[in-house]
């Protein structure tokens, strides 16, 4: 069980600084097995049930901090893109109109 919750601890370290938090969702459950894994193997294997349960911990608040900060960035782009959107919009019906006074003086000038 140390053992487990020894490679589960560091792998969700390493996997969530390694990507960036984008597989922090399911690190953060990696991170819990192996607190739980940490926590029940204590009785028998103490020193790795120890480290992997400190392991555990840290990948978990590092999982929790790194998805986070992605949700926020993502959240932060999608803001972004509705008023790039807009502002193509206004642009578009800009050039619509001028494209339609463009006509309209094109018409009155050739009849």
């Amino acid at each position: 069980m140390g053992i487990a919750a020894l490679v589960l601890g560091i792998l969700s370290i390493l996997l969530t600084v390694c990507t960036g938090g984008a597989l922090g969702a399911y690190m953060i459950f990696a991170a819990l097995i192996g607190i739980i894994l940490g926590a029940i193997g204590k009785k028998k294997e103490k020193t790795l049930a120890v480290g992997g349960l400190v392991c555990s911990i840290i990948g978990l608040v590092l999982s929790i901090i790194m998805f986070a900060a992605c949700a926020s960035i993502v959240n932060e782009v999608d803001k972004e893109l509705e008023e790039v959107d807009k502002a193509i919009s206004e642009y578009e019906e800009d050039v619509d109109k001028a494209i339609s006074e463009y006509e309209k003086d094109i018409d009155e000038i050739f009849g």
